[in-house]
């Protein structure tokens, strides 16, 4: 129980710390003025980027008692995360030319319903990790030249 514990900590932190980063250099970037073209493949790339831990996070979970209901009660952390890094983005970020404090406004809100349409893509990550990891292993385990 203890080892198990000290598993889903871990692999909670590393992937936590990863998400932060990636969070980082996305406001960094905006802070210097670099913005990726929305629809560019660098976009969709840095899109799936941020979603990469929880798929990890979730393939160091599969292992783990009950590993799904670990790995969605993990991912809560995440999604608070990317919140906080959205709205500092939309209050670093420059406002496009004729914007009032009203449209930032409706901005916020638009981004507090988009997080919101997204959190079935955060739990499908982790749950995406599991599975990977639950199929991973089985394939070990039925390979005979497996080490």
């Amino acid at each position: 129980m203890q080892s198990e514990r000290h598993t889903i900590s871990r692999a909670f932190y590393a992937t936590f710390l990863l998400a932060a980063v990636i969070e980082g250099i996305s406001l960094a970037c905006l802070w210097l003025g670099w913005y990726m073209r929305p629809g560019s493949a660098i976009d969709y790339i840095w899109f799936g980027a941020r979603y990469a831990p929880l798929i990890a996070l979730g393939f160091m979970l599969g292992r783990v008692h009950q590993p799904y209901r670990t790995a969605f009660a993990n991912t809560w952390p995440f999604v608070i995360l990317w919140f906080i890094f959205g709205i500092a983005t939309l209050r670093i970020g420059e406002t496009p030319p004729g914007w009032d404090s009203e449209k930032l406004r409706l901005a916020q809100w638009g981004y507090v319903l988009a997080s919101a349409l997204f959190l079935p893509l955060a739990f499908g990550a982790a749950a995406l990790g599991v599975r990977l990891s639950r199929h991973f292993h089985r394939v070990r385990q039925d390979d005979p030249n497996a080490a």
